[in-house]
Formats: structure tokens, C-alpha cells, sequence
């Protein structure tokens, strides 16, 4: 499992530097809180910030989403692997293809999961929450049902 973990680690790094690679390379880029640009994101009902690449295409990406209270995705895949740190408030992560509060493990700010490609899995979010999320695309959101619910 460290194997895994560390593999996945480097492969992110060697991901970051190409996005880089076609930009500016000579550069550091900073954003602080203030300066993240909010905006609906791939799933209804949560706002997303960029920051660097997407999702959705070729090559590393990093964002963040904010969750708000009371709200729950239902069960779901990627086809890519899903890194997650929590950065505010607390993530209720639970495995399966059904939702049940019971079956959830609590993330708490500071914390950081990994969900392997196409493991169905759900989110409970009791508080706002905001959590920052990075991988290697393209990737995608593969409901198992008709979506979210607020």
C-alpha cells in the first residue's frame, strides 16, 4: 500500500512539472484564499476553484470545492484515481453504491484520502466544507444514479 501511495505521489509531481512545461516554467504560481476564482462546478450545488489544469483534460490538475452544509453526493466512480485533502471542515467519505450514513468515515481538516479508478463511493457533508482535490486526467463523474440531492 505505501508502494502504491508513493508511486501515485511521484507520478503527480512528474504530472505537475509538465503543467508547467507549455507555460511559464520560469515562474511561480501563488494563489492565496482571496484569490481563488469560485465558480458552480461539475457537480450542482458546489462552487470550484481552479487551480491549476482540469479535470477534464490531459495532464496534472488541482482545485478546490466547497461544499455546503447539508448536502450529499450520491454514490459515483471516476475512471482515474481521486486525491483528496480536506481542507475545512469535515468530509464524510463512505464506500459503496448506496448511501448510508453508517458506512462513512469522517475526514477532518488536514486529512486526505485516495479512491482508486472506478470504486463506487459517496459523500455526507454535515458542515460547509472545503476540500482540495488533484489527480491526472482527463476523468469524469460517473453517477450510478440520477445524481446529487441538496
Amino acid at each position: 500500500m505505501n508502494k502504491l501511495i508513493s508511486t501515485l505521489l511521484v507520478s503527480a509531481a512528474a504530472f505537475s512539472i509538465n503543467a508547467y512545461a507549455e507555460g511559464d516554467a520560469d515562474k511561480m504560481k501563488v494563489l492565496n484564499e482571496n484569490e481563488l476564482k469560485w465558480t458552480e462546478g461539475r457537480v450542482k450545488g458546489v462552487m470550484s476553484a481552479m487551480i491549476v489544469g482540469a479535470p477534464t483534460e490531459p495532464g496534472f490538475f488541482m482545485y478546490r470545492s466547497k461544499f455546503p452544509a447539508g448536502f450529499v453526493v450520491q454514490p459515483h466512480t471516476h475512471p482515474a484515481a481521486e486525491h483528496i485533502t480536506v481542507v475545512s471542515g469535515t468530509f464524510y467519505l463512505g464506500q459503496g453504491e448506496q448511501v448510508e450514513e453508517a458506512k462513512t468515515t469522517p475526514i477532518k481538516a488536514g486529512g486526505a484520502a485516495i479512491i482508486p479508478p472506478r470504486l463506487p463511493h459517496f459523500v455526507i457533508i454535515k458542515e460547509e466544507t472545503v476540500i482540495q482535490q488533484q489527480g491526472v486526467g482527463p476523468t469524469a463523474i460517473n453517477f450510478l444514479t440520477d445524481g446529487t440531492k441538496k
